[in-house]
């Protein structure tokens, strides 16, 4: 692991892990060896460049490797969800609006529920319904909710 070759104490780093700047990935079948710097192939890890791996490393996987998927992403998010009104919001909110509230008040949609036809809110079964509805697990109140409640709610829950 990276965190091993960072805490190894001894002097013998090339010889122990045999490393040099370069990854190593399968793409489809098909081995790759990609170099983290230029050159890479060329550099050998040691003790005074092991930190420098490392920093290389972490870089390509959680910034250079997943590059193009993001960029295709936040294209889509902007054309979506883009122009100046990003500025308006910190990303907590932002995140509020994309994702809705989950910190849902079943109790309040029991109160706003409106009933028509020959139900009202004290019938025996809206009463049992709400018994049985109130005593399920989040994840199954939303799933029923997604399958058979109103449109507004369907959007943010589901």
């Amino acid at each position: 692991s990276l965190q091993e070759l960072l805490d190894y104490t001894e002097d013998d780093i090339e010889d122990t892990f045999c490393l040099n700047f370069t990854i190593t990935e399968d793409n489809y079948g098909a081995t790759e060896v990609l170099e983290l710097v230029p050159n890479g192939e060329n550099i050998y890890v040691n003790k005074s460049n092991r930190q420098d791996f490392v920093d290389a490393y972490v870089n390509y996987v959680f910034n250079t490797s997943v590059a193009p998927l993001f960029e295709g992403f936040s294209a889509g998010f902007h054309k979506v969800c883009g122009g100046r009104v990003l500025d308006l919001f910190q990303p907590s909110e932002l995140q509020a609006m994309i994702i809705g509230n989950t910190n849902y008040d079943w109790t309040e949609l029991e109160k706003s529920t409106e009933y028509k036809g020959e139900y009202w809110a004290e019938h025996p079964t809206i009463k049992l319904f709400w018994e049985v509805f109130h005593g399920l697990p989040l994840e199954k109140k939303k799933l029923f909710l997604c399958k058979f409640g109103p449109k507004g709610l369907m959007t943010r829950l589901c």
